[in-house]
């Protein structure tokens, strides 16, 4: 899982292992060691959410979305969720290829882009 913040925005892009996991009901994190806590970031489907959300506490953001969300969009062609946490505006994507190779992008579980 990608993390990408900018300002007030969160964009999250999933591979397709990723998205097959959250469509299952299963949450996904990753760990940067960027400091003491490390910061860490997860994307959880909940039973009980009513929305996109998102919560930062102790070096954790955690993206919270309904369950029954997570699963429809990991069995459609959806490309995208959006959600908003207060001021914040959150972006969970689908990763895909790149349509140009960047040096240090690898391809390894990404969906097809639809460009290509």
């Amino acid at each position: 899982m990608k993390l990408r913040i900018q300002g007030d925005s969160i964009r999250l892009r999933l591979t397709v292992s990723e998205v097959a996991a959250v469509g299952r009901g299963e949450g996904v994190e990753e760990t940067t060691r960027v400091g003491d806590p490390p910061l860490s970031y997860s994307l959880t489907p909940l039973a009980s959410a009513e929305a996109v959300d998102a919560t930062f506490d102790g070096g954790a953001m955690r993206v919270s979305l309904p369950a029954a969300t997570a699963r429809r969009w990991a069995e459609t062609e959806e490309v995208s969720l959006h959600g908003a946490a207060g001021a914040v505006s959150i972006l969970i994507e689908k990763d895909f290829d790149c349509l140009e190779p960047r040096q240090g992008d690898e391809k390894l579980d990404t969906f097809p882009n639809p460009k290509a």
